[in-house]
């Protein structure tokens, strides 16, 4: 892998072989994993890159939680010796022990076999796990080119849900294709507003002033009435056109869609609008 470090706010891009701008199809898939069942997911989301390779697809983004899931709604993944975990909303939720499951990017098995697959199949592929590194957990996104290079992005702000273990990524990174720049976030690091924006953390701002075209941004989302200011629809249709950039998002629920920079309505890339459907969204770039 090649990193370099992007003008003015120090961004690392990470990129294979990168030549001049061309057509690219994204690919990104709505499922909810299952919790704890690793195999399980694995085996659900090769189908749907296998189905995204044959449709043509550049790159495959699959959404928060993708190979161990999120939260079940009773448990949760903790740091060792948590027994249980208490929300702020006052729910107690039972602990799963995280060291039994986080893995060592780039060394790692999950992230061994995506990069074979990505390799493969010539294709980008976007998965979250739980990393481990030097005694600390993170939620990661790890991106695979189809050179086999492994660029990992952690998620730098947490949610409730991974207040029990993970600690928060320091990290923008701006991920160059031949078919564009796109920036790096899980979930809620998408909420950014200017306030946020002004710490100079890289978050939409940054991005586009680091060169980003759009956002690729897994999420486990599932507040899903568009009327509600705090759902995903909401939100990404507003920062899209706020910051006029295009988001591209897999949810776990319904939030998995195109949202333009120009404020029109998202594009859903053929998938049904029931809340939990699975599918793949295709979207045309061409940046």
């Amino acid at each position: 892998m090649r990193c370099a470090l992007a003008a003015l706010l120090a961004i690392p891009v990470c990129y294979g072989s990168v030549a001049a701008a061309v057509p690219g199809k994204i690919a990104v898939v709505q499922y909810h994993p299952a919790f704890g069942k690793t195999e399980t997911n694995i085996d659900r989301l090769t189908a749907y890159a296998d189905e995204a390779a044959r449709s043509g697809a550049n790159l495959v983004l699959f959404p928060e939680g993708s190979i161990l899931g999120y939260d079940n709604g009773a448990e949760v993944w903790c740091r060792p010796g948590m027994s249980s975990f208490k929300t702020d909303d006052g729910e107690l939720r039972e602990c799963r022990d995280v060291s039994d499951v986080a893995e060592m990017v780039p060394y790692d098995p999950t992230t061994q076999y995506w990069r074979d697959f990505a390799i493969d199949r010539s294709i980008y592929v976007l998965f979250n796990i739980i990393e481990v590194s030097n005694g600390e957990y993170y939620n990661t996104l790890v991106a695979l080119d189809p050179d086999g290079n492994v660029i990992p992005y952690r998620k730098r702000i947490l949610f409730e849900t991974e207040y029990p273990y993970a600690s928060p990524g320091d990290d923008p990174v701006l991920l160059e294709t031949p078919f564009g720049k796109f920036g790096l976030m899980i979930c809620i690091d998408g909420f950014d507003t200017n306030a946020q924006d002004a710490l100079n953390r890289g978050f939409y701002s940054g991005y586009k002033a680091a060169g980003a075209n759009a956002i690729l941004i897994p999420m486990n989302w599932d507040i899903y009435d568009s009327g509600n200011e705090f759902a995903a629809q909401s939100v990404f249709a507003d920062r899209a056109k706020r910051f006029q950039i295009d988001i591209f998002a897999s949810d776990a629920y319904n939030g998995t869609a195109r949202y333009w920079a120009s404020g029109d309505p998202r594009d859903r890339g053929g998938l049904p609008s029931p809340v939990n459907s699975e599918g793949v969204s295709y979207h045309t770039v061409n940046y």
